[in-house]
């Protein structure tokens, strides 16, 4: 593109669609062009659901204090959790990250054997995490995220066996 002298879509939208099409084809050059003007047929979609719901902060300041790091990565799992229940999702990994002062990235997660959509074990896991990674590193956290992932779509709570069984039966017992 750069070589005819296309760098924007508003460029690629004036080009002659004839010379589009001499040089990329009849399907392609016409598809450039009608995409450059916003006409297509393709169907309007939803979005697929989200693989993961993270939050990331930078401190107030450099730190390997752990309360200061949970006061914050505590108010990111309220937010992460509060975009997570509407969706009707509970889920089985929990993760964090840490930009450190030198700014490499650091990460650690947990994946549990069931789902859940519990606040408190939430919060209770990033805690854990963030101690650990403190305590394999003497570099200071500048930024620290909190994650959801491995999402399970909630179940009803579980039925009743009398549910399961007609009203009369359950008035008048046979045994």
């Amino acid at each position: 593109m750069e070589s005819l002298g296309i760098k924007t879509i508003g460029e690629l939208s004036k080009y002659d669609v004839q010379r589009l099409v001499a040089i990329f084809g009849k399907v392609f050059g016409t598809y450039l062009h009608h995409a450059s003007l916003g006409i297509g047929e393709s169907p309007v979609r939803e979005r697929g659901q989200a693989e993961s719901i993270s939050r990331i902060s930078t401190l107030k300041e450099n730190t390997r204090n752990l309360g200061v790091v949970l006061e914050r990565a505590n108010q990111l799992c309220e937010e992460v959790h509060a975009r997570l229940m509407p969706q009707g999702f509970s889920f089985k990994t929990v993760g964090i990250v840490a930009v450190m002062a030198d700014m490499s990235i650091r990460s650690r997660s947990k994946t549990f054997e069931n789902p859940t959509n519990e606040l408190a074990l939430f919060k209770r896991t990033v805690k854990e995490l963030f101690e650990k990674l403190l305590s394999e590193s003497e570099l200071e956290a500048r930024r620290i995220g909190v994650k959801l992932s491995n999402f399970v779509k909630r179940q009803e709570k579980q039925k009743r066996l009398t549910s399961f069984i007609g009203t009369s039966a359950i008035n008048s017992p046979r045994f």
